[in-house]
C-alpha cells in the first residue's frame, strides 16, 4: 500500500499533466506579453522622450489600467454568481412538483442533467473569459508604456524655460501623433539702412543677423561667435536659443562639406552650452551670441548657418523654429 502511495506521489495523470501544461504555458504568454522598464526606457530615449518621464508616470499608467481590468473583473464576478442561480431556479421550481406521474419525472431528472451541463459550459465560458482579460489587461500596460508621451503631451503645464515638448497653436485641433512643424522662413534681402547681414521675419518674429567674427586664433584653428538680434513683433514672447541639445534642436554651420555645431550660447543674462531662453518685450530687440570653438582656419565663411530656436507666447507654445543664414562673411575681432 505504501509502494501505491508513494508511486502516485512520484507521478502525474495524463489529465493532471495537460492541466500543468496550459498552466506553464498561460504563464509563458503573460511573461512573454510584459515589456522590461529597461526596456521601455531604452525606447524612450530613442524617441527622445526620456526627459519627458517623472518618476510618477509608469505608476499611474499601471493604476489607471488596473481600475479598467477591475471593473471588468467585477462584472465577470457579478455574471458568475448571478449565472448559477437563473440556471439552477427551474431546477429548484421542478423539484417542488412531487405529483407528476414516474415518466414526468425521468423527463425532469433528463432536462435537469442538460441544464447541469449547460451550467458546466457556461462557468467554463466565463473562466476563459477571465483568462483572456487577464491578457487584455497586460496588452493595456504595453500600450499604456508606448503611450507615456501622449499623456506628457496632454497634461496641462507652465512652460519651463529649457522644455523639451513641441505644440503647435491650438494643439486640441491636431492629432497627438502629428509632428510638431518646424518653419523654415525665406530672408528679407536687408536695405541700406539695416545693419544687419542677413533679416528675417517669421511668427511675428524678427531675427537679424548682425556679423559673424573670429577671434583666440591659434596656428591651426580659431573661434567663431555669431552676434544675432531678435525683436517680438506682436506681443511679449520667451524664446529659446539652442546650442546643441540633441539632433533636432540646435544651432550649427555647414562649409564645405563639413558641420560644425555651437557648443555655448548667450542669450539674455543666461549662457548656457546646451541652450538658453529669455522673455521678449514687444518692439524691444535682444542680443544672442552663438559660439564655434575650434575650428579650422581653412574656414573662411559660412556657406550656410543655421539658428534653431523655439518660441512661446498666447498663440504658441515651444514652437520650433530652424532659420538658414547663407553665404555668411567672417570678419576679425
Amino acid at each position: 500500500m505504501s509502494n501505491l502511495n508513494q508511486a502516485k506521489k512520484n507521478s502525474l495523470e495524463e489529465k493532471e499533466f495537460q492541466q500543468l501544461i496550459e498552466r506553464l504555458s498561460r504563464r509563458k504568454k503573460e511573461l512573454q506579453k510584459r515589456i522590461s522598464l529597461e526596456t521601455v526606457r531604452d525606447a524612450l530615449t530613442e524617441a527622445g522622450l526620456i526627459e519627458f518621464l517623472n518618476e510618477s508616470d509608469i505608476e499611474e499608467v499601471r493604476n489607471q489600467a488596473n481600475k479598467a481590468i477591475g471593473k471588468r473583473q467585477r462584472r465577470n464576478t457579478l455574471l458568475l454568481t448571478i449565472m448559477p442561480i437563473l440556471l439552477l431556479s427551474p431546477l429548484l421550481i421542478f423539484a417542488g412538483y412531487k405529483l407528476y406521474p414516474l415518466s414526468t419525472q425521468a423527463l425532469l431528472d433528463e432536462e435537469k442533467a442538460d441544464l447541469t451541463v449547460k451550467l458546466e459550459e457556461e462557468i467554463s465560458k466565463l473562466k476563459n473569459d477571465n483568462e483572456a482579460l487577464k491578457d487584455d489587461l497586460e496588452d493595456i500596460k504595453r500600450e499604456n508604456n508606448k503611450l507615456t508621451n501622449i499623456l506628457e503631451n496632454i497634461a496641462i503645464q507652465t512652460p519651463q524655460p529649457k522644455e523639451i515638448e513641441e505644440t503647435a497653436p491650438n494643439p486640441s485641433n491636431f492629432p497627438i501623433s502629428t509632428p510638431t512643424p518646424i518653419s523654415t522662413p525665406t530672408p528679407n534681402q536687408p536695405d541700406s539702412s539695416q545693419a544687419s547681414i542677413q533679416s528675417y521675419e517669421i511668427e511675428g518674429l524678427s531675427i537679424n543677423l548682425e556679423k559673424c567674427q573670429t577671434s583666440n586664433q591659434s596656428q591651426t584653428e580659431y573661434t567663431i561667435s555669431c552676434f544675432i538680434s531678435i525683436t517680438s513683433l506682436q506681443e511679449d514672447s520667451n524664446v529659446t536659443i539652442y546650442a546643441y541639445n540633441g539632433s533636432n534642436r540646435r544651432s550649427r554651420f555647414v562649409e564645405s562639406g563639413q558641420e560644425y555645431n555651437a557648443v555655448q550660447v548667450e542669450f539674455g543674462s543666461e549662457s548656457d552650452r546646451y541652450s538658453s531662453t529669455a522673455n521678449i518685450p514687444k518692439d524691444v530687440p535682444l542680443k544672442t551670441k552663438i559660439t564655434f570653438r575650434e575650428i579650422p582656419l581653412e574656414v573662411q565663411k559660412l556657406q550656410i548657418l543655421e539658428l534653431g530656436l523655439s518660441l512661446s507666447n498666447s498663440q504658441y507654445r515651444n514652437f520650433k523654429i530652424v532659420v538658414d543664414f547663407r553665404n555668411v562673411p567672417l570678419s576679425d575681432s
